[in-house]
């Protein structure tokens, strides 16, 4: 499901957006999960709360948007009517400073600082080929837990991502085996604009089939390709757009970088097994990326059997901002290794990240 996430509209509610889409974007993993499928009609909106606003302080549910099994639904963060400028929407709406609080902090939980709820302990840091430098500091603070299944990154003000690159090890199959499900990192703007209007950059693991193009089905197992799900400028009509698909197995480690060069993106997965590789390049025209997610998205009743691990994430930015690099939100059982951020906060290296769905019991330890 893309996300349509806050806009700024008084009361902290999400306006969601249903539609028949195909791909994965944006969405707390356990968003969806079972809902019967939608019928050919044109896309609806709904009004649900938005978790972490301020009528939903303390309570880390997730909102829920029907979709249809196999297709993702939109979250476009409009932080003006906060009055702050790249903060979590929930953080903007309590007027706190761009360190990663949550206005959802003011209820009874769903916030934990990074050593207690999502990188606990700190192991020796080696230096050799330490993206970071040897000079790399830990950086520490509140990170707000929501929903299932979801780690993700936010800067703030004018800064933006200018890459990320992580390794994602392809899970167990998934049960039931007979649905779809979507694992994946991804950037997004945390605005709309009138220019390219508002999507993901998002290297899918799929299991099942999607709008991407060249999508396979569940008999081929797992596969992935290079992504772009967008909504063009003053329109709710999704587009799917993509690379050559690549089929993997279980226990690969697939290594995904997206890059930005001039004003494309480019996202490449390459497979350390057998050197195969997919990309996609996307032309942006400028539109900064502030958001970088880790996603667990649940369309159907199929969901992972065991972890979804991100290893070795490195994220550079486009000025100094080390703040940046402790996640901002996390899923309830998600856990991160010890961010850190290079003598010059320009880039950001944290060595592992856990994605857990609701209701799936922990399968690797919560170590870096």
């Amino acid at each position: 499901m893309v996300r349509v996430s806050e806009l700024g509209i008084p009361g902290g509610l999400l306006l969601a957006m249903s539609a028949q889409l195909g791909c994965g974007a944006p969405v707390d993993e356990s968003d969806g999960a079972g809902l019967p499928a939608m019928s050919s009609a044109p896309p609806t909106i709904t009004m649900t709360t938005a978790p972490g606003s301020a009528s939903a302080a303390g309570s880390s549910a997730p909102s829920t948007s029907p979709v249809q099994a196999g297709r993702p639904a939109i979250v476009i963060p409009t932080l003006a009517a906060a009055g702050a400028s790249g903060m979590s929407p929930a953080a903007a709406a309590a007027g706190s400073a761009a360190a990663g609080t949550s206005a959802s902090a003011a209820g009874a939980g769903g916030l934990g600082g990074s050593a207690a709820a999502g990188a606990a302990g700190g192991a020796p840091i080696a230096t050799g080929d330490d993206p970071c430098g040897p000079d790399a500091k830990e950086i520490t603070g509140m990170t707000r837990a929501q929903g299932n299944g979801n780690t993700n990154l936010q800067t703030s003000g004018d800064v933006e991502f200018l890459s990320a690159k992580s390794t994602l090890i392809v899970p167990k199959e998934p049960t039931p085996t007979r649905g779809t499900l979507f694992l994946w990192p991804g950037l997004q703007p945390l605005r709309q604009d009138q220019t390219v209007g508002y999507g993901v950059l998002q290297p899918v693991l799929t299991w099942g089939s999607s709008c991407a193009p060249g999508s396979l089905s569940t008999s081929d197992g797992w596969w992935i390709s290079a992504q772009y799900v967008g909504t063009p400028p003053g329109s709710f009509s999704v587009n799917c757009k993509g690379g050559k698909t690549m089929k993997v197995e279980v226990g690969d480690k697939l290594d995904i970088e997206m890059a930005l060069n001039g004003t494309s993106w480019k996202q490449t997965v390459t497979n350390q097994r057998n050197g195969e590789s997919v990309d996609f390049t996307i032309d942006l025209k400028g539109q900064k990326q502030q958001w970088l997610l880790h996603q667990i998205e649940v369309p159907t009743m199929t969901k992972p059997v065991d972890d979804v691990i991100f290893t070795s994430l490195v994220a550079k930015l486009s000025a100094s901002q080390p703040q940046a690099c402790l996640p901002n939100a996390k899923g309830m059982n998600d856990y991160y290794a010890p961010p850190r951020a290079s003598a010059d906060g320009k880039t950001c290296c944290i060595s592992k990240i856990i994605l857990r769905a609701s209701g799936v019991a922990k399968s690797s330890p919560d170590a870096p």
